[in-house]
C-alpha cells in the first residue's frame, strides 16, 4: 500500500537534492553543524510530497477511502527566518511540543539521535493511512501533524533539529496556526491545469497540478524578524530563481559563465518555455524544466559522493574502494539539447556514438503509470536503474578497471555515471504518448568507459587536480571558479 507514496516521499532519503528547482530560490540560510541545504531539501520534499500525493490520488486512509483532490493547492516556500525561529526552539531541547510564535503553528517530535528531518517529516506524511480522513478536520490528534503540513493556506515554513543529550528534537514551524477542529484542511476540487487556475496568490504558475508563486526579487538569507502569517501577496514574498550554490548551470554551454548565486540571473530576451520561471538554467531549451535538471544533477552527484566515500557495494556485498579523484558534476545545456533531440525520437536505444565523439550516453524507457505519471518520476527511476547495476551484475572488480567485456554488460550504465573525470551532465525526458512511455537520455562529457582504464583512482578522498578544491562533506572535487 505504501509503494507509490514511498516513491514520491522517500526519494529524499536516497540522494542529495538541490536547493533550487526553478520554483524556489537557493535556500541561502546560515548553515550550522546540523542544518544545511540537504536537511532543508529533505524537509521541503515532504511538504511537496503531501500535496503531490493528494493531487495524484495516491493516499488511502484506514478505511481505504481516497481523499478528494485539492484545487488551488500551493506548495509553500522554505523560509530562512522561520528556520531560525524553529532552531531557537529546538536548541532548548523541549520534552514536549513548545508554544509556537504568535500566529504560527508547528509540528514537533522527539526522535533517536542524528535522525534527519526528512525521516521524521515522512512519518508525519503517512499518518493519514492510520485514521479515517475527514475534511474539515475532525480534531483527531493521530493525524494533526499531517493536517498541519497539508493546510492549503500555508505559504511559508521552516524546520530545524537539535541534538540533545539522549534524543533529537525536530521542529517545523508554519506561517499559519495549527489546524483546529472543524477547519478546512484544503478545498476539494480539480487540481490546476493552467496557470490561471492558481488564484490564491498571484502571479503563480501551475505545474503537475500544483501552484507555485512566481518569485522575482532576491531572498533575505538571515532575517531575524518574524514574517507576518497574513501576508500572502506575491509582491511581499521575496526570493530568486538562481541555480543552487555549488552546482550552477551554464546558460548556454559548458563554456558559459557561471550564473550568480547571490542575485537573480540576467534576464533572457527569449525563453523557449511558455513558463519561463520554470526554465532559467537553459532558457533556449524549452523541453526541460529546472527541477528535472536539478533532480538529475543531484542524484548523480549524491551517488558519486557515496562512491568517493567507499559506501557503494558490489553485487557480492563487498564495498568498492573509496575514490580519490571523483569530480562533482556540473550541468551543460548543450549536452541537454543533444540529449533532447535523441529523446524526442522516442527510440529507446543509444544514439550512434559517431555523432557524439568523446561523449557517453545512458538511455532508458519508463512506462507511463500511476507510480511514474510525470517526467520527474521517469528521471528519478532512470538514474536509480542505471546506478543499481553495480549491485545487480558482475562489475568492475576491486581494481575498478573497465574491461572489454564490460561493453556488453549493463554495468556500463553505472560506469558512465561513476567515471571520475566526467564533469559535465545534460539530460532530457520526452513523453511519448503514442508508445505510452517516457524516453530518458543523459549525456556525459568527457565520456568514460575507456577499455583498460580505471573508472577512478583508488585512495584517500579528494586527491584533486590543480584548479579544483575539495568538498569535504561530499568528498568530491569542485572546480575553482
Amino acid at each position: 500500500m505504501l509503494s507509490q507514496i514511498t516513491v514520491l516521499l522517500l526519494h529524499a532519503a536516497v540522494y542529495r537534492l538541490t536547493s533550487a528547482d526553478g520554483h524556489r530560490a537557493p535556500f541561502g540560510c546560515t548553515d550550522t553543524a546540523i542544518m544545511d541545504d540537504q536537511e532543508r531539501e529533505f524537509a521541503y520534499e515532504q511538504y511537496w510530497g503531501i500535496r503531490t500525493n493528494l493531487v495524484l490520488g495516491n493516499y488511502k486512509d484506514q478505511q481505504g477511502n481516497v481523499p478528494p483532490k485539492p484545487q488551488n493547492m500551493y506548495v509553500p516556500t522554505y523560509t530562512c527566518s522561520i528556520e531560525e525561529m524553529a532552531l531557537k526552539l529546538a536548541d532548548t531541547c523541549p520534552q514536549t511540543a513548545p508554544t509556537p510564535p504568535a500566529n504560527y503553528g508547528l509540528n514537533y517530535q522527539q526522535a533517536p539521535l542524528d535522525t534527519a528531518i526528512g525521516y521524521v517529516a515522512d512519518e508525519w506524511t503517512t499518518q493519514i493511512e492510520n485514521v479515517t480522513f475527514a475534511n474539515p478536520y475532525d480534531g483527531n490528534p493521530k493525524y494533526k501533524e499531517w493536517a498541519n503540513m497539508a493546510q492549503a493556506t500555508m505559504t511559508r515554513f521552516g524546520c530545524a533539529r537539535a541534538s540533545c543529550t539522549t534524543f533529537e528534537v525536530v521542529i517545523c514551524i508554519h506561517d499559519v496556526p495549527d489546524i483546529k477542529n472543524g477547519q478546512d484542511i484544503y478545498t476539494p476540487g480539480t487540481p490546476c491545469v493552467a496557470h490561471t487556475d492558481c488564484t490564491t496568490s498571484t502571479p503563480a504558475v501551475c505545474d503537475d497540478g500544483l501552484c507555485y508563486v512566481i518569485y522575482t526579487t532576491p531572498v533575505s538569507t538571515s532575517s531575524t524578524t518574524p514574517l507576518s502569517s497574513t501576508t500572502t501577496s506575491a509582491a511581499t514574498v521575496t526570493t530568486s530563481t538562481t541555480p543552487k550554490p555549488g552546482t550552477p548551470a551554464p546558460t548556454s554551454s559548458s563554456t558559459s559563465a557561471r550564473p550568480s548565486t547571490t542575485a537573480p540571473p540576467a534576464a533572457v530576451t527569449t525563453n523557449a518555455n511558455p513558463g519561463p520561471e520554470l526554465n532559467q538554467w537553459c532558457p533556449a531549451n524549452g523541453g526541460m524544466l529546472d527541477r528535472i535538471r536539478s533532480l538529475a544533477l543531484d542524484m548523480h552527484n549524491y551517488r558519486r559522493s557515496q562512491l568517493a566515500k567507499g559506501l557503494v557495494a558490489k553485487n557480492n556485498g563487498n564495498l568498492l574502494p573509496p575514490a580519490a579523484n571523483m569530480r562533482k558534476m556540473r550541468y551543460d545545456c548543450e549536452l541537454e539539447k543533444a540529449a533532447q533531440a535523441h529523446a524526442d525520437g522516442c527510440v529507446g536505444g543509444d544514439s550512434d556514438p559517431a555523432t557524439r565523439p568523446g561523449i557517453q550516453e545512458n538511455v532508458h524507457s519508463v512506462y507511463i503509470s500511476q507510480s511514474t505519471p510525470y517526467r520527474m518520476d521517469a528521471m528519478r527511476e532512470s538514474v536509480k536503474q542505471w546506478w543499481s547495476q553495480v549491485r545487480k551484475v558482475e562489475g568492475i572488480g576491486m581494481a575498478v578497471t573497465f574491461k572489454e567485456h564490460h561493453l556488453q554488460s549493463t554495468i556500463q550504465w553505472f560506469t558512465k555515471m561513476a567515471w571520475a573525470t566526467t564533469e559535465w551532465l545534460g539530460c532530457a525526458v520526452t513523453k511519448c504518448n503514442s508508445n505510452g512511455n517516457f524516453i530518458i537520455v543523459c549525456r556525459y562529457k568527457p565520456g568514460g568507459n575507456i577499455v583498460n582504464h580505471v573508472v577512478y583512482e583508488k585512495g584517500a578522498q579528494c586527491k584533486c587536480p590543480a584548479g579544483y578544491s575539495c568538498s569535504t562533506d561530499e568528498k568530491l572535487c569542485i572546480v575553482i571558479s
